[in-house]
């Protein structure tokens, strides 16, 4: 039968990275206190200290980076849509609009309405008046 492969966690492999980068022992006697291969010890030391200064720099500031070019397109979407309400309010009169909308809540719009609305909840065979 085939041994499984061991899975390390993140966790662990940190712990025993960060162990070797100490320089403390040598990484055999932490290859033997942990349970892994010297080599593998060396290979995930390499991975921390190559992943340090990305880790510890760029990331970072793309980040911020990121979150000030959102904040832009979302303070220009909003500008855009301020100048298209102000362009609709001032084209369409709004006590006309508010006509039109309160004239078609009344029979027999309201039921065209209300089963364009609720396509499943309102079949049109069981519209009054064939609406």
């Amino acid at each position: 039968m085939k041994d499984q492969r061991k899975r390390f966690s993140g966790d662990f492999k940190t712990k025993v990275a960060v162990e070797a980068i100490k320089g403390h022992r040598t990484a055999t006697e932490i290859a033997g206190e942990y349970g892994v291969h010297p080599n593998q010890i060396t290979q995930w030391k390499k991975q921390a200290l190559e992943g340090l200064p990305e880790l510890l720099s760029d990331k970072r500031k793309k980040r911020e980076m990121d979150q000030e070019d959102l904040a832009a397109q979302l303070y220009q979407q909003i500008g855009r849509l301020k100048v298209e309400l102000d362009w609709l309010k001032k084209k369409l009169d709004l006590p006309l609009l508010a006509d039109i909308v309160n004239g078609l809540t009344q029979p027999p719009y309201f039921w065209t309405l209300f089963r364009l609305a609720n396509r499943q909840l309102q079949p049109a065979a069981a519209c009054p008046r064939g609406f």
